[in-house]
């Protein structure tokens, strides 16, 4: 069992408009190898990306205080891997020195992760990502009231 380094990040917007730009190279190489004609510009753009991308299947599974990911990808060697965690999204990609069809399979969490608490781990074909919840709760929220008070009465003397 491998583990797979987590980079830690606030958006995953780069990732995507880099994926982005790709398929809009590709759809334009099309565009151009048919002569410039046509209006078939949707086309080109669905095939450049069936092209390019592999968007492999995602379970994420709730469980309580976490989550856990898990993807199956077949034919890939772990060091290819690269994973983007942000508080609410996951980014799962093949990096740029992988030869086959890129992989590119983003997650969105229902709630935040707390990014210190994000593991990795690769069995076989199967890359599982476990993240824990974050804790949203203010400070003063679980103490028990005389606490709470007793801060309260210093706060006005």
């Amino acid at each position: 069992m491998a583990t797979i380094r987590i980079e830690l990040g606030t958006s995953i917007l780069d990732e995507v408009e880099n994926v982005y730009d790709d398929i809009t190279r590709k759809a334009y190489e099309k565009f151009l190898s048919r002569g410039r004609t046509g209006m078939l510009d949707i086309d080109d753009w669905l095939e450049a990306e069936r092209e390019i991308l592999m968007k492999p299947e995602a379970r994420l599974i709730e469980k309580r205080g976490h989550y856990i990911v898990r993807l199956h990808l077949p034919n890939i060697v772990p060091a290819n891997v690269r994973i983007l965690a942000t508080r609410d999204d996951l980014v799962v990609q093949t990096s740029s020195r992988y030869a086959g069809a890129r992989i590119f399979k983003t997650v969105h969490f229902p709630e935040p992760i707390d990014l210190r608490r994000v593991r990795s781990s690769w069995n076989g074909e199967k890359l599982v990502v476990m993240a824990l919840k974050a804790d949203l709760k203010p400070a003063s929220e679980g103490k028990p009231a005389r606490a709470a008070n007793e801060g309260l009465r210093t706060a006005q003397k």
